[in-house]
């Protein structure tokens, strides 16, 4: 018996603006999500539970935490992904979207905090969708 690859057709997802660039997968590798978060200063890597996504009536919201301290709060990248349908498998279609950075403050010690606890940067994405082979998993041919 010979081990095969099972592949299936997922789209993946470039969204990138001046110094971010966004990959996208909705279900990549054994089925999980996947997504790669790469600005000037760093790249991050993200899958399975890692990544939230809520459907909406305008697209899924897809959110990652970039930055998590017990004390002082954490940071999170969300992107509004469309609804996309590729006329075949050879197909690009691209999209303009938005990207929102946010942090969350929190106040472990000290007095409670007044004001707002978010801090929102929006940024806005040019994106493109296409088709590509994602592999499931090993199989067994014979």
């Amino acid at each position: 018996m010979e081990s095969v690859v099972v592949a299936n057709t997922q789209y993946q997802y470039v969204l990138e603006a001046q110094d971010l660039k966004i990959t996208y997968l909705v279900s990549g590798f054994q089925g999980l999500p996947y997504l790669t978060y790469q600005d000037s200063a760093q790249t991050l890597s993200f899958r399975g539970t890692e990544i939230r996504a809520a459907e909406t009536e305008i697209g899924s919201l897809v959110t990652v935490t970039l930055k998590l301290t017990v004390d002082a709060g954490s940071t999170s990248f969300s992107v509004l992904i469309p609804a996309i349908t590729l006329a075949d498998t050879q197909a690009e279609e691209t999209f303009k979207t938005v990207g929102v950075l946010t942090v969350h403050k929190t106040a472990l010690v000290g007095p409670p905090l007044s004001g707002a606890r978010e801090i929102y940067e929006v940024c806005e994405l040019d994106g493109s969708a296409r088709a590509v082979e994602v592999p499931l998993g090993a199989g067994t041919a014979g």
